[in-house]
């Protein structure tokens, strides 16, 4: 749970679009239902150009690109990016080599991700698949680590938040299918997250008259909400009764078919910007939620799920470029961010999502992992997704940068 909660003229696909509103011939529901109506109240509140970009984003694989080979993108997408802004946040070679010579055999690495990756959460599952299930929804839940500096009040984080929100979602509907998630409501998930969504405030200055207004973490909740009731939407539409379902139909034993199939049909897990650069338009791909989901799904049960073994080529996934790990790398020196991109980290500024700065610092951190990585001279068993959540391990850092409006991280 700690490592998992965080565009060029090419021709692109269309996207398979999310349509809210009801179909007679497939759904015979009420009209609009309570998570319907919460969804459409928020998307009505985002400015035009981001409800489009939501709601209906262009699928994010460039044509010719096979579903085998789609996360050999990531990284040149992520070297052009910082190419054209080199200052934002350039590599120190000399601390990235230092890195590389103090780093443990890799042995030593991969057996602390093993342990890294025992903890299964205390609930009786009356299946397998109810397994599998309860890791998909939790790592497409897996964001919200903007919002870390207030958890931390609370002596909490919001990997811990969605883990207790998880288990406590498990605990209303075990079945955690697509019906579910289209009928969840607002208080749903402030009951199942602890997540207060008002506060009382004085409607006057020494007034003893208060009123509730929207809490500083009701946009964290909306935005569960939101990201469950699409995916239920999208789940139902290609007839798939859960997020198991889904997986094991569609990954074909490839963690690039994976990746390709979840980043495709779900917003929550096409981890994707585009970043205009002297009136270019570049692409950067991270898609980092799904290659977790795929490293875990892996891990976790291939020895079990036929589907799930995807030894072929779990290894070629890249880091995930969440918040924790370019805080790692600015400590350790590897990034040495501009004047202006160290005093927002410094002051605890909020990221714009989609920023140059906020996608800059990603990229940076994904291609410092990939020549890292390309530097250790046994790599037997290692990939860089793994070698990416070592170097990401301590979890307090100064450094993270806090983005609350991703659902990405």
């Amino acid at each position: 749970a700690e490592y998992m909660g965080e565009q060029s003229s090419m021709n692109y696909s269309k996207w398979d679009h999310i349509d809210v509103s009801d179909d007679e011939e497939e759904d015979q529901e009420p009209e609009s239902t309570s998570a319907e109506l919460a969804v459409q109240q928020i998307l009505s509140q985002m400015p035009q150009k981001q409800r489009d970009t939501h709601v209906n984003p262009p699928l994010p694989i460039p044509e010719g690109v096979l579903p085998e080979r789609i996360v050999s993108m990531i990284v040149p997408s992520c070297e052009d990016l910082i190419s054209k802004f080199p200052d934002i946040c350039p590599i120190d070679e000399t601390k990235l080599q230092a890195v590389v010579q103090n780093l443990p055999p890799t042995a030593t690495i991969l057996n602390w991700f093993r342990s890294r990756n025992l903890f299964t959460p205390p609930l009786n599952f009356p299946s397998i698949d109810s397994h599998v299930n309860f890791w998909c929804l939790h790592s497409l839940l897996s964001f919200g680590s903007g919002y870390n500096p207030i958890f931390a009040a609370n002596g909490t984080e919001a990997s811990e938040v969605i883990m207790r929100g998880c288990i406590g979602l498990y605990l209303q509907d075990s079945k955690l299918d697509a019906a579910f998630m289209r009928g969840l409501t607002i208080s749903d998930i402030s009951a199942s997250f602890s997540i207060p969504l008002t506060r009382a405030e004085p409607v006057a200055e020494n007034s003893a008259i208060t009123i509730d207004r929207p809490s500083v973490l009701n946009p964290f909740a909306q935005m569960i909400l939101q990201v469950l009731f699409e995916t239920g939407v999208i789940l139902h539409r290609i007839g798939a009764s859960s997020l198991t379902d889904f997986v094991k139909s569609r990954c074909r034993r490839s963690a690039n078919v994976l990746v390709y199939e979840l980043v495709k049909h779900f917003p929550a897990f096409a981890d994707h910007r585009e970043v205009s650069a002297n009136s270019n338009t570049t692409h950067t791909y991270w898609f980092s939620k799904a290659q977790f989901l795929a490293v875990l799904l892996h891990g976790r049960f291939s020895s079990s799920i036929t589907e799930l073994d995807m030894s072929s080529d779990v290894l070629q996934l890249t880091a995930s470029a969440s918040q924790a790990l370019p805080a790692a790398l600015i400590d350790s020196g590897v990034l040495d961010p501009s004047i202006s991109l160290a005093g927002a980290l410094v002051k605890r500024s909020n990221f714009e999502a989609g920023g140059v700065d906020e996608c800059v610092l990603r990229a940076s951190s994904l291609v410092a992992v990939s020549r890292i990585f390309a530097a250790i001279p046994d790599k037997e068993g290692l990939s860089p997704q793994i070698l990416g959540c070592y170097l990401a391990k301590p979890k307090a850092r100064a450094t993270a940068h806090l983005c609350p409006s991703t659902m990405f991280y």
